[in-house]
């Protein structure tokens, strides 16, 4: 009985640690905190678009559309991309699609160094929002409120890359 219990827990331990809930919330309080959980997938920080990173909550149509001529949807802003580590395996491919409960997060740095923002995107259970693949998004900088949920202008980003399940791969050197 006792083994039973110790191989029942450790499998319990495994998938929490693989496969996050994906009824997992992200909060003010832990939102910055999160990459503490994830696994890093860029060993150093990757270049990014200042136009867009500067107004992540926000851009324009127009905005979005400039940028993503210029240099795709980002460039001129280091940000560290962390991901759940079911998720991991599948960031190098280009034709995939998430599990439930997967996690992507990208921190912004600041000129220092220092995280000054965190955005992200959590994979939930099928029906939270069908039709771009149950993603909800979420976006904080350091000190501001949160907002979480179907982020439009996150939204109208990641369609451009339905067919990698709404995430961009990472041989895209500009993202």
């Amino acid at each position: 009985m006792h083994r039973k219990l110790h191989l029942l827990v450790c499998i319990v331990s495994f998938v929490a640690v693989t496969c996050p809930a994906a009824d997992f919330e992200v909060n003010e309080k832990s939102i910055f905190m999160l990459s503490s959980k994830l696994k890093l997938i860029t060993p150093t920080p990757r270049l990014v678009s200042e136009a867009i990173a500067t107004l992540c909550t926000s851009p324009s149509p127009d905005l979005i559309a400039t940028e993503a001529a210029r240099t795709g949807p980002h460039a001129g802003t280091l940000v560290n991309i962390y991901v759940s580590e079911g998720a991991a395996k599948l960031m190098d491919s280009s034709s995939r699609w998430f599990p439930e409960g997967s996690i992507v997060l990208k921190e912004k740095l600041s000129s220092d160094g220092t995280v000054a923002a965190v955005g992200g995107m959590i994979k939930r259970a099928p029906g939270f929002d069908r039709s771009h693949n149950d993603w909800e998004y979420f976006y904080a900088e350091q000190d501001q409120k949160m907002n979480k949920g179907l982020l439009q202008n996150c939204i109208a980003c990641h369609v451009k890359v339905e067919s990698t399940d709404y995430v961009y791969t990472l041989k895209k050197p500009d993202l």
